[in-house]
């Protein structure tokens, strides 16, 4: 009967590990996703701060507004 008591155990064990590593890659996949969008929103605000006023202009932005987002923090 002990034996089959510590199996149990055993077992609702694994299952709680297995739940936790299902969040744990959820989380880690979640925080890299995030990380990859900070880093484009950065090479973009910089990108779009460096254009010219020609294509500023052409894209419909003025230099204030293209000043204005590239100052903002990454993550917004």
């Amino acid at each position: 009967m002990e034996q089959l008591l510590a199996f149990s155990r055993s077992l609702d064990l694994q299952g709680h590990m297995h739940q936790l590593w299902q969040i744990l890659k959820k989380w880690v996949a979640f925080a890299f996703g995030q990380l990859a969008l900070y880093r484009a929103r950065v090479r973009q605000r910089r990108e779009l701060a460096e254009m010219s006023d020609r294509l500023l202009e052409d894209i419909g932005i003025s230099r204030a507004e293209a000043l204005g987002e590239a100052e903002k923090p990454f993550w917004r």
